[in-house]
């Protein structure tokens, strides 16, 4: 699996769906290989598309960066 340093701004803008079509697909890919990472992706998602006002975005992007390394480190091994 890739470093936390790469994987973490990738998943955030794939949990806010701003990645181009092919990224996305690349994503999906490794999380496909994660069973346990796909879901929580898929939970953070869902969470987002629930609770996202335009003027909480700023706020919003740093939770969203603080979940996925927090998801990453349960994961991830040097």
């Amino acid at each position: 699996m890739k470093s936390a340093e790469f994987l973490t701004p990738m998943l955030c803008a794939y949990v806010a769906g701003l990645l181009s079509e092919q990224a996305a697909e690349e994503v999906q890919e490794m999380l496909a290989l994660h069973p346990a990472l796909q879901k929580k992706v898929r939970r953070l998602q869902a969470c987002l598309l629930e609770t996202t006002t335009s003027n909480q975005y700023p706020l919003i992007a740093e939770k969203l960066e603080r979940k996925v390394l927090g998801m990453l480190s349960t994961i991830h091994q040097p």
